[in-house]
């Protein structure tokens, strides 16, 4: 937690108290006698216009300077580094990553593995199996769905009999990918309100 003090010519002081884990700022007016207390939603503040520039600039390259990144949004390089601080800390950037093409490693398979078993063990296979890129519980008729990559038929087929004590698994295997990997935009989200 931090706390700090603010105002003009000792008339007006803010009490400002970050709660970094919940992301959350609360400031309270004093004003003689009088307190108002008032919370801010950081990521409301940090997604502003520049916000979102930045985060599109890191990852077009994640390997940019914060000089260069200051240079595409108008900001000095400290201001930058405070920027993506704030953003990191709040939990909107993650981390940095690179991207290696799967098809660069060799002639891969990609599936989607859609199960309807009702337990959770289908995720904790699914964190145990390095096949598996990601796994997402749903609803619907399915509970889980997978996306694996595999080396081979023979691959998936022994990732599938993993999971056949489970209930039988249904299988998509990918043949192209017209919108690979889409990142989350602002103009993906809907407007708060």
């Amino acid at each position: 937690m931090h706390v700090g003090w603010s105002g003009a010519g000792g008339k007006r002081f803010a009490l400002v108290v970050r709660e970094a884990a919940y992301c959350r700022e609360r400031v309270v007016c004093l004003t003689g006698e009088e307190a108002i207390p008032k919370m801010v939603d950081h990521r409301e503040r940090l997604l502003d216009p520049i916000g979102w520039r930045l985060i599109a600039a890191s990852r077009q390259d994640a390997r940019l300077t914060y000089s260069e990144l200051g240079a595409r949004v108008g900001l000095s390089a400290p201001a930058v580094a405070e920027r993506m601080r704030r953003l990191e800390e709040a939990g909107i950037i993650t981390g940095y990553h690179a991207q290696v093409a799967p098809t660069t490693l060799g002639p891969p398979i990609t599936a989607f593995i859609r199960c309807n078993s009702p337990g959770l063990r289908i995720g904790t296979i699914a964190r145990e199996a390095p096949e598996a890129l990601e796994c997402h519980r749903v609803t619907g008729d399915d509970a889980f769905i997978v996306k694996v990559v595999v080396a081979s038929i023979a691959h998936l087929e022994g990732l599938i009999d993993r999971l056949l004590p489970y209930r039988q698994p249904t299988i998509s295997v990918v043949l192209s990918s017209p919108v690979p990997g889409r990142e989350v935009t602002r103009a993906s989200l809907p407007e708060p309100g």
